[in-house]
């Protein structure tokens, strides 16, 4: 269907469709208030560890398909204007100022490309915060591809820590009470909206440039992320429960070493034990999980010091419980909570470490020449398993997992 429409598909197309909306958007500058000074991609798809290759949806092939396959996973971008002292002083206010910006660029752009859809979209369905970044842009290229946008404006930050400090200003003559200081609603909304800030806006960016040059560096490293994911996602596992940016750190472990592997291929004795096939990759991450002491954590060297200075570093103030059991860190979150703390808890902790020891054991077997193609019952997690069964009517018979040679 897809080459019978000669439309671009996969990583290639996705990051040319990424380069065309870039130079559309930067193409506004004389439409716009404030100029765009960057655009940052913060998403899987255009830094090739996606487990399925980014496919388009043109109009011409949507009519064609059932509604449930007429899905588009949008793909994140950051979008970062120039400094100005016409942006407010106020939280509240700066989301209505960056409403204010998407409705300008939607209009712009759906009238200067044709078949282009634009779409401001307010709130995630997760807080009604107002202080919070709550307000995004979801395009559609004319050609099918899917974007959601947001802003970065970094004086966010400064007015969440006067909040998070109790350094916000007040009259002189007005008592502050400790209620609504500290211990209050709007304490507790300044905390969740700076973790959503800095694991937004500072740490999937660099995250992003640090997983795309591996992808470059090493050929094996791609590919082994994608096994990873799909593995998990097999069992329910990622997105949900573990997010794909720990996945992604935790394969790079096996490829960067002490760091010194960022550089380039695999050259001489020091780089021996680098992964030169993805399916040796992914045999050593289900090694590790099987082996793994969470209470230890895993320090990956993913940025190779060249992110790693005082003033880049910005850590995630958790506004909540942490029920997170796993702890990966890199220079540039050296508590590693970045990416894991809101989980996976113990419970699937031990999940995962049950299903990569049952792996292990089949992979051995391969190895011996000992391959059994079989169904083998497996003893389902009952929180994990009666999370599953509240979306597929699962409830009256067991989990099972299919393994086979392919």
């Amino acid at each position: 269907m897809y080459q019978g429409s000669k439309v671009s598909t996969g990583f290639k197309g996705a990051i040319g469709a990424f380069d065309g909306l870039v130079k559309a958007i930067k193409a506004l500058d004389d439409e716009l208030p404030l100029a765009v000074l960057n655009i940052s991609p913060t998403t899987e798809h255009l830094r090739y560890t996606s487990v399925f290759t980014p496919v388009p949806l043109p109009a011409t092939l949507a009519s064609s398909m059932p509604e449930n396959g007429r899905y588009l996973s949008p793909m994140e971008i950051i979008l970062e204007f120039e400094k100005s002292s016409r942006w407010p002083d106020d939280l509240r206010a700066i989301q209505k100022i960056k409403l204010a910006f998407f409705e300008r660029v939607a209009t712009v752009l759906m009238t200067s490309i044709q078949g282009l859809k634009a779409t401001v979209i307010i709130g995630d369905g997760v807080s009604s915060s107002e202080i919070r970044d709550n307000v995004r842009l979801e395009l559609v290229t004319p050609e099918g591809w899917a974007f959601s946008a947001r802003i970065w404006h970094s004086r966010e930050v400064t007015l969440l820590d006067r909040i998070i400090d109790n350094k916000s200003r007040v009259l002189p003559h007005v008592t502050r009470k400790p209620a609504e200081t500290q211990n209050g609603k709007v304490y507790q909304e300044a905390l969740e909206a700076k973790e959503v800030y800095t694991r937004r806006f500072i740490h999937a960016p660099r995250h992003h440039r640090a997983v795309a040059s591996l992808c470059h560096h090493f050929t094996a490293y791609a590919g082994t992320v994608r096994l990873v994911k799909r593995w998990l996602a097999s069992h329910w596992l990622l997105h949900g429960h573990i997010r794909e940016e720990v996945v992604e750190i935790i394969c790079a472990s096996f490829f960067v070493g002490d760091g010194q592997n960022i550089g380039g291929p695999e050259k001489g004795d020091q780089h021996a034990h680098v992964p030169g096939s993805k399916e040796r990759g992914f045999a050593n991450v289900v090694e590790f999980f099987k082996d793994w002491k969470w209470e230890d954590g895993l320090f990956v060297p993913l940025y190779g010091g060249a992110d790693s200075s005082p003033g880049t570093q910005m850590f995630v103030a958790t506004a909540g419980c942490k029920s997170g059991v796993w702890n990966v860190s890199t220079e540039a979150d050296k508590e590693g909570r970045v990416w894991t703390s809101s989980g996976p808890d113990v419970i699937l902790a031990h999940r995962v470490r049950s299903l990569a020891k049952a792996t292990w054991d089949y992979l051995q077997g391969m190895e011996q020449g000992n391959l059994n193609v079989q169904v083998r019952e497996m003893n389902a997690c009952p929180a994990l398993y009666a999370q599953c069964c509240r979306s597929r009517c699962l409830s009256t018979r067991p989990k099972t997992t299919t393994l086979s040679s392919n």
